[in-house]
């Protein structure tokens, strides 16, 4: 199904949200100086298209912004204008600035207020502004913050060094990378200098189960960089040539340690493992043209497993299994020119997923007849629709493989076994059930209490990364882990190694 609009589809990202709350997802997306919002099928949502009287310039962003429950849509225009739409296409809020809005505004609680600010880059020829917004309009306190250089990327937002402060990391096209503060401040090895150009925006994760995360940058000259919080470096990847897009994260092989995917101009889809610093079994995949756009995954059919979704320079959407093989009916091949990163969510409320993809014709829908899965994944551009660029593995810690419901209660062996730094534990339940899963010493304390909630039926795990409830890494040795649910009991041994 297409989503017609007049005039030129918006090089900008498209998103899925549900605004109102209703339980049902609109598309929202923009065609020359109009943002549309669209349901299934086509119909415009009430209040919508909005025309902002100049070109709709970047990618769209939600969230809500002023805690009433119900989300805003945020984009900029050519002029130098942001917007925030509420559900019912009115503006919430608008700021003026002279410069170039770069990439997509960002969301997050920078004050931790509970509500949201609006966080973007601006630029010209000789410098750029990070500016930070209220949703009255108003500057936060030690903004904007002016850099004397060219940014081409949209700025990244977590808390690196867990120190409940969240930080703003900011890429340059003169290879320089920034950390800045939610006050303002620059961190203390701000700016790193790296011998290469930015013109992608970082991803932060925790990598190696530290509890600080990393930031990962693909360069104009085909590396990887992985920053541990303080700048750092973890680990470097080369590739024959440039990088396009950012790198997306998951455990595609499910054993626990998170994989980087990326494409570029040499034409391979790259899963890599930066702790064991291998691809992935079945990896790099031959895509056959240059990649472009930020690689996407989900669980597209229920099998607990990741597909990972890319577009190439020849108008082609790629979609392949955790193992490299090929999804069926895949690639898509469009006519028209592919603009930017596909975005994955149930618009109808079947039960399964559609690709909205957006063309130099039209906005696209891919129905996939395959009930969807419900893993925590990177479905949409920058992770989430705030667009920060921070894949959480606390969500993904516990997570489904699939609809398969078991006959009985179960605890499967961790994996890897031995291990450094993290591990997965699998189990199974037959049904809704109060879980309690711990690890503990060769004395029987309690190290770490990993789960003590109610978890859905179906084939579960959890992640350990080796430390002990108050953060800390234990020592190497024997311990053991107990799993409780209902009247069902079983323990078993892991090794940690140092």
């Amino acid at each position: 199904m297409d989503f017609q609009s007049k005039g030129k589809f918006s090089k900008g990202e498209n998103i899925i949200t549900d605004l109102d709350g209703n339980t049902f997802n609109e598309i929202y997306y923009g065609s020359d100086s109009v943002v549309y919002g669209k349901w299934m099928g086509g119909l415009d949502v009430n209040g919508f298209p909005f025309d902002a009287g100049a070109e709709i310039s970047t990618s769209i962003s939600s969230g809500d912004l002023d805690g009433d429950g119900d989300k805003e849509v945020v984009f900029g225009t050519s002029n130098g204008v942001v917007y925030a739409l509420t559900k019912t296409g009115t503006v919430h809020m608008s700021y003026q600035q002279e410069d170039h809005i770069v990439d997509v505004p960002v969301l997050s609680d920078l004050d931790q207020d509970g509500d949201m600010e609006v966080i973007f880059i601006s630029s010209n020829d000789s410098s750029s502004t990070l500016y930070a917004l209220h949703d009255t309009g108003d500057n936060v306190t030690g903004f904007p913050i002016i850099f004397s250089e060219s940014i081409a990327a949209c700025p990244s937002i977590a808390d690196l060094n867990n120190n409940m402060v969240l930080d703003i990391v900011i890429v340059t096209l003169n290879g320089n990378v920034y950390v800045v503060e939610a006050t303002g401040m620059y961190s203390t090895f701000s700016p790193l200098s790296i011998d290469d150009s930015f013109s992608s925006p970082a991803t932060i994760v925790d990598l190696d189960g530290d509890q600080n995360l990393e930031i990962i940058i693909g360069d104009n000259n085909g590396n990887i960089h992985i920053l541990h919080y303080d700048g750092s470096l973890m680990n470097s990847f080369e590739t024959d040539s440039q990088i396009n897009g950012g790198v997306s994260v998951a455990d595609i092989d499910g054993n626990g340690s998170m994989e980087l995917l990326f494409t570029g101009i040499d034409g391979l889809l790259h899963a890599w493992d930066p702790i064991s610093n291998v691809e992935a079994s079945g990896w790099p995949i031959d895509i056959g043209s240059p990649g472009v756009y930020e690689a996407i995954t989900m669980d597209m059919d229920s099998d607990g497993d990741h597909e990972i979704m890319c577009v190439t320079g020849v108008n082609e959407i790629h979609l392949y299994h955790h193992d490299g093989t090929q999804y069926d009916n895949f690639p898509y091949v469009s006519q028209h020119m592919i603009y930017s990163t596909p975005a994955i969510g149930d618009i109808d409320n079947d039960g399964d997923y559609e690709i909205i993809v957006g063309t130099s014709s039209d906005l696209r829908a891919i129905d996939i007849a395959q009930a969807a899965g419900d893993k925590y994944t990177w479905s949409t551009y920058r992770g989430n629709n705030h667009r920060d660029g921070y894949y959480d593995v606390t969500l993904a810690s516990v997570s489904s493989y699939g609809k398969i419901i078991p006959a009985e209660y179960s605890l499967g062996n961790n994996y890897p076994n031995p291990f450094n730094p993290i591990t997965r534990i699998t189990f199974g339940l037959p049904k809704d059930s109060n879980v309690r899963i711990a690890v503990y010493d060769i004395n029987g304390r309690v190290v770490n209490l990993l789960v003590d909630s109610i978890q859905p039926a179906g084939q579960r795990s959890i992640i350990w990364n080796g430390k002990n409830d108050a953060g800390m890494v234990v020592a190497a040795g024997l311990y053991f882990y107990k799993m409780q649910a209902e009247n069902f009991y079983q323990t078993n041994k892991m090794i940690f190694l140092k």
